[in-house]
This record gives C-alpha cells, sequence and structure tokens, in this order.
C-alpha cells in the first residue's frame, strides 16, 4: 500500500502484536500548501510481515501487495500459451517479461534494505 507521512519512516516497525511494518522505496518529496508555504513529507511502500520479519517474507508481502496469485497465475499462463504457440499475442510476453523484472527489483531493494539492517 502507498502511505505519505510528515516524518521519514523506519524501515522497519515493531508493531508489538507479532507484526512488523516494513516501509520501503521511501520518495522525499516538497508540496505546496494552500498558504504557498512548502512541506516535506514522504511516500512509500508499506506492508506488513507476520512474525519474524525474513527477506523471503519481505518479498512475498511486497509482491502480494502488488499483484494477487491469480493475477500473477494469469501472466504465466498467458506467457505460456504464446511460448507454446496456442496464443499469438507478444503482450503476453512482454507483460510477463516485465513482472520478472519486477520481482527482481524487488528482491534487490529487500536485500538492501536488510543489509543495511543487518538482517
Amino acid at each position: 500500500m502507498r502511505s505519505i507521512s510528515d516524518t521519514r519512516p523506519e524501515t522497519l516497525l515493531n508493531l508489538n502484536n507479532g507484526s512488523f511494518q516494513y516501509n520501503t522505496n521511501v520518495e522525499e518529496k516538497q508540496v505546496e500548501l494552500e498558504n504557498g508555504k512548502k512541506k516535506t513529507i514522504f511516500e512509500y511502500e508499506s506492508v506488513v510481515i507476520f512474525g519474524e520479519p525474513t527477506r523471503s517474507k519481505a518479498i512475498k508481502a511486497v509482491i502480494r501487495d502488488r499483484r494477487d496469485e491469480t493475477e500473477e497465475f494469469n501472466l504465466i499462463n498467458r506467457y505460456n500459451a504464446f511460448t507454446l504457440e496456442i496464443s499469438d499475442n507478444v503482450e503476453d510476453k512482454i507483460a510477463y517479461e516485465d513482472y520478472l523484472r519486477e520481482v527482481a527489483a524487488v528482491k534487490a531493494t529487500v536485500n538492501a534494505d536488510f543489509e543495511a539492517l543487518g538482517l
């Protein structure tokens, strides 16, 4: 889920209920208020990890927040249909390749975040 805050969020926040909030892809932005003054805000992705936070749980949480299993299976099935020449829609191939690049980017980001946390 996309979130906005007036303060930079912690990367990993213990929610004290057996879960953690993982905040990633933080972007600092300047917004103009109605009175003409500028204010700094932070936009970021926020997901909940249940249990002990691990890289694999964080990767799964971010990917599932962006796409559910049905959408992922549809991408795979359409790609396979194209690969097996059951479909001639090249967009199915491109969409799945884009998804794989997105997953690789998520993994790289999570790994960098957890490395910075010493986890």
